[in-house]
């Protein structure tokens, strides 16, 4: 088997994405993204045995000095997301044997620990990844197939949501979808909706972020905005469409409403 640490720019990281399923998080320009904002080195393991491959995109960074850490021992996270490994062929025993060797080239390399996210709609067996660390289950994800009718969609919606929605689109709400030249009332409604809940340091992505976001994804980000009818912007979100999965990425909604 062939295990190894790839760059952002490697073509099997590209050729392997046009194979198997995957997500906006496994592209390597969203790693090279959040490797300047989450301060990490951007890369992946890659590992091949037969016709068969493996991805587990990564940031590394250096363990700090101040925990007493010898020079040169790093620690692997997934960024922010779902970035799950991916496997083109799934296959029994043999699929084991990809994260065994995802353990032996991180002792090699002094890598000392590894924090996997995995994604909920692109699942690998437990057994396979309990095999070299601890899969821990946090919560639930909430999702919508979007393959069914409407009006099967709109069953699934709560009843509350939907006498919700009813409500503001007979109050005169309305939508809008990639008016660009309000990601600035985006960025500073998001902002205030972090500060609102308190939420770490790490939510509390700069400007330069969403626009570098925007141009890493390009066509695939969306801006929904909720406009009053009087056009003040009452909540708005980031989507992302990859390989028939649209992800809400991150969103924000205006005190009063």
């Amino acid at each position: 088997m062939n295990a190894e640490f790839i760059r952002v720019d490697d073509p099997r990281w590209k050729r392997l994405l046009g194979q198997v399923s995957h997500d906006f998080y496994h592209t390597p320009e969203y790693l090279e993204l959040c490797g300047r904002y989450e301060d990490g080195e951007p890369g992946a393991f890659w590992a091949e045995s037969e016709d068969s491959a493996f991805l587990v995109p990564l940031l590394r960074r250096k363990i700090p000095a101040s925990l007493g850490a010898p020079d040169g021992w790093w620690d692997l996270y997934t960024p922010y997301g779902y970035p799950s490994p991916l496997l083109t062929r799934l296959r029994g025993q043999e699929s084991g044997r990809f994260m065994e060797a995802f353990t032996t080239l991180c002792q090699k390399s002094e890598c000392v620990s590894g924090f996997l996210r995995l994604h909920p709609l692109l699942p690998l067996p437990p057994a396979m990844l309990s095999l070299s660390g601890t899969v821990l289950r946090h919560g639930e994800t909430v999702f919508i197939d979007l393959e069914e009718a409407e009006e099967a969609v709109w069953k699934g919606v709560r009843e509350n949501h939907r006498r919700d929605i009813r409500k503001l689109a007979n109050r005169g709400f309305i939508v809008e979808l990639d008016a660009w030249e309000r990601l600035p009332e985006f960025i500073a409604l998001y902002h205030a909706t972090m500060r609102r809940l308190d939420a770490s340091p790490f939510y509390f992505f700069p400007t330069d972020y969403f626009r570098d976001l925007r141009k890493a994804l390009r066509n695939d980000l969306h801006l929904c905005t909720v406009l009053t009818k009087s056009g003040e912007v009452a909540s708005a979100g980031l989507f992302v469409g990859t390989d028939r999965i649209v992800e809400y990425h991150l969103g924000g909604t205006a005190e009063d409403y």
